[in-house]
Formats: C-alpha cells, sequence, structure tokens
C-alpha cells in the first residue's frame, strides 16, 4: 500500500501538482489540489475515496468542520467551480461502482449492503450540510453535488453513462428507493427486492 502511494506522489510530482498530505496541509494547499486539472480529478477512484475520508476525518470535529467552512467561503467563485467539477465525478463514479457490486451480491446479502452505503451516503451528506448547523453547512459554498430530485438524476444518468452502466445503475437506484420504502414502512431485515437485470 505504501509504494501505491508513493507511485501517485510521484505521479502528480511529474505532472507539476503534489498530492498534500490531508491530514496536516494547509486548507489553500488542500483547495488548490482539489482544483487543479491535474491534481485530485486524476487520481484513481480508490485513491480518490481515500483523500474524502481523509478530509472528512480531519475536519469532522465542531471547530475544524467550521475551518473548513470558512475557508471555503474565502475561496474565490471560480476556485469553487473548479473544486466542484473535480469532486462531482466522484459521487458518480462511486454510485456506479456500488451498483456493479451489488449486482454481484447474493440475494440474501442485498439488504445489508443497500443498508450499508445508506448508511455512508446520509452521513457524508449530514457532514456536507454541517449537521445542520449554518456555520458549518459545506452546501453553501460547494452545491449538493449529484441531483437529488429522481427526474433531474434519470437525465444526468442518461447524460453521463453508456447504456451498460445505465441498466445495471437504474436498477440499483430502483432497489435502493424499494429498500427506503421498506424502511418507511418499519421493516427490518427484509430481503432487498430483486430486480428482473439481477442474477
Amino acid at each position: 500500500m505504501a509504494a501505491l502511494g508513493a507511485a501517485v506522489v510521484a505521479s502528480m510530482q511529474m505532472s507539476g501538482v503534489t498530492m498534500p498530505d490531508v491530514a496536516h496541509a494547509s486548507l489553500p494547499d488542500l483547495f488548490e489540489y482539489l482544483a487543479a486539472p491535474r491534481g485530485f480529478a486524476q487520481l484513481e477512484l480508490a485513491e480518490q475515496d481515500r483523500f474524502v475520508d481523509g478530509l472528512i476525518a480531519r475536519f469532522r470535529e465542531d471547530g475544524a468542520h467550521r475551518e473548513l467552512r470558512r475557508g471555503l467561503d474565502a475561496c474565490s467563485d471560480a476556485q469553487i467551480k473548479a473544486i466542484q467539477v473535480g469532486l462531482e465525478p466522484l459521487a458518480f463514479r462511486r454510485i456506479i461502482a456500488q451498483a456493479r457490486e451489488y449486482t454481484h451480491q447474493p440475494r440474501e446479502k442485498r439488504f445489508e449492503f443497500l443498508k450499508a452505503f445508506d448508511e455512508k451516503s446520509s452521513a457524508e451528506t449530514a457532514w456536507l450540510k454541517g449537521f445542520g448547523d449554518p456555520a458549518k453547512d459545506l452546501t453553501g459554498r460547494l452545491g449538493t453535488g449529484l441531483p437529488s430530485n429522481p427526474e433531474e438524476f434519470y437525465k444526468y444518468i442518461h447524460a453521463h453513462t453508456t447504456p451498460a452502466e445505465r441498466q445495471v445503475l437504474e436498477a440499483f437506484v430502483n432497489d435502493l428507493k424499494s429498500y427506503h420504502a421498506v424502511r418507511r414502512a418499519g421493516g427490518g431485515a427484509a430481503p432487498a427486492p430483486a430486480s428482473s437485470s439481477h442474477p
């Protein structure tokens, strides 16, 4: 793993953008990396995940969370737009990766898979929204990410996927909606509904 990290850092240095240590780098350095065309956006999905998870871990506590929001407020609109462009594909690529993994889950494990996915997504959304505190709400500058309206989300899917990806993703989203319906109805460990495209 250390060798992989060193290789990623080396590749970033060769392209003129060094990946900062997310645990210790200054906010300007982190924002510069997130906004750089050859920075965060060029990382493999797993590396992007680790970077974002590290960012959340570092700025989860109340004071640090507020500091992050103040740092975003100090960014120019152009830099914020560049950060959004860098981050948006990650959320979508993660969903596609999860959808693919979901199709390989045995039927009896699908409910737990959806539960874990939903819990992580909800936790990240709550963090982005500052856990209800406007002084920590990052969406005021970064937006809310992917469309939350189902109709707009399906339009987004059609514009950003191949037909094969779309089939897998739409099946996953449909089962996720069914999972939410089960939970709203007070259901527990009920099996996730199987879409016709699932094995």
